[in-house]
């Protein structure tokens, strides 16, 4: 169910914005309220909320990008910390080393 502008938008109601992200209507609320997450802005039509598909896509693009450097991070300090820990074990297990 999509609404389009006369500006060739096309605007997501935000039920469909939640079900799309897999959380309720209000977390939708509070993400466009947190400035440090940069969710795309509500456009509110005659009381009704609806979200810009296209901002909602390069949001999506943007957030992907984030998530994928920080679980190259995370998973970059996990082998980190494993090869130490072998490392550990191996010289306890061969004391004369």
């Amino acid at each position: 169910m999509t609404k389009s502008t006369d500006h060739a938008r096309t605007l997501l109601p935000e039920r469909a914005v939640a079900e799309k992200y897999g959380v309720c209507v209000r977390t939708i609320m509070r993400w466009g309220d947190d400035p440090s997450l940069g969710f795309p802005p509500v456009v509110i039509i005659r009381k009704r909320r609806y979200r810009d598909l296209a901002a909602l896509e390069a949001w999506d693009a943007a957030h992907r990008e984030r998530e994928l450097l920080t679980c190259q991070r995370r998973l970059h300090h996990e082998s980190v910390a494993l090869a130490n820990e072998c490392r550990g074990r191996v010289g306890s297990a061969n004391p004369g080393s």
